[in-house]
C-alpha cells in the first residue's frame, strides 16, 4: 500500500456512500507537498550489504526500496514505482523483452525468462567480478533460506542460489560450481504446478545436483 492515508480516505468515502450518507462536494485527491520537511536522517549500510541481506532473507520491502533507489536516484520518494523507468533501467542488462512490474517480483504480471536471468548473472560476473556476485548471492547451507537447499549434501558448498516462491510458483536462480571446477549460472522457474511445494523444491534441487556432478 504505497499511500495509506489516501487509501483510507477512499475506503471511508465509499463506506459513507454505502450507508447513504451524503458526500456531495467531497473530493479525495493525492496532494503531495512541494517542499517536504526532513524529520530525521540516517546513514544506512552500504548498498551492496543491503542487497545481500535482501537476497538472504527475501525481504520484499527492501527489494521495493532498492528498486526505487535505482530509478529515482536522489529524487524524493513519492510511494509509486514507475514501471516504464524500471524497464528502461534494465534494458541494457538483457531485459528488453521482459515485463517487470515491481521491485520484489511478487506482481502476477511479471514476465521474465530464465535465459534472461542467467545472462544477467553472467554479465554482472564480468562487470563486477565473480567473487562479488557470489558474495551477494546466498550460499547454500550457510545463509538465509538457502541454508536448506540440498541440506546436508556434500555438493551444497558449491551452490549460490536465490529462491522465489508464491502459490504454485517455485523459482531458483544462481550459480553452481561443477565437478570440473567451472562455474555455471542457472535459472529454473516453475509456474502453476500440480503438487506440493516441497516436492517441486526437491525435484529442482536434485536436478541442480545432477548438473554439478555431470559438469
Amino acid at each position: 500500500m504505497p499511500n495509506p492515508p489516501l487509501s483510507f480516505l477512499k475506503i471511508f468515502k465509499q463506506n459513507l456512500a454505502d450507508n447513504h450518507i451524503s458526500i456531495d462536494g467531497i473530493q479525495v485527491r493525492n496532494a503531495l507537498k512541494k517542499h517536504k520537511e526532513i524529520l530525521w536522517q540516517y546513514q544506512s549500510k552500504p548498498m551492496i550489504e543491503l542487497a545481500k541481506y535482501t537476497n538472504d532473507y527475501s525481504i520484499n520491502h527492501f527489494s521495493e526500496a532498492l528498486a526505487w533507489s535505482l530509478i529515482q536516484g536522489d529524487q524524493p520518494a513519492n510511494g509509486y514505482l514507475d514501471k516504464k523507468a524500471i524497464h528502461k533501467f534494465f534494458v541494457p542488462y538483457g531485459f528488453d523483452s521482459a515485463d517487470i512490474e515491481d521491485g520484489c517480483g511478487l506482481a502476477p504480471d511479471n514476465l521474465v525468462q530464465p535465459t534472461q536471468m542467467t545472462n544477467f548473472l553472467s554479465l554482472m560476473s564480468k562487470k563486477l567480478g565473480q567473487a562479488v556476485v557470489l558474495d551477494i548471492l546466498p550460499h547454500a547451507g550457510e545463509e538465509g533460506y538457502a541454508k536448506y537447499f540440498l541440506k546436508n549434501d556434500p555438493v551444497q558448498k558449491h551452490i549460490w542460489v536465490k529462491s522465489g516462491s508464491v502459490s504454485k510458483v517455485q523459482n531458483y536462480t544462481g550459480i553452481f560450481k561443477g565437478q570440473s571446477g567451472k562455474y555455471y549460472a542457472f535459472s529454473i522457474m516453475t509456474n502453476y504446478f500440480i503438487g506440493e511445494h516441497k516436492d517441486v523444491q526437491k525435484a529442482i534441487q536434485n536436478l541442480v545436483k545432477n548438473y554439478i556432478e555431470e559438469l
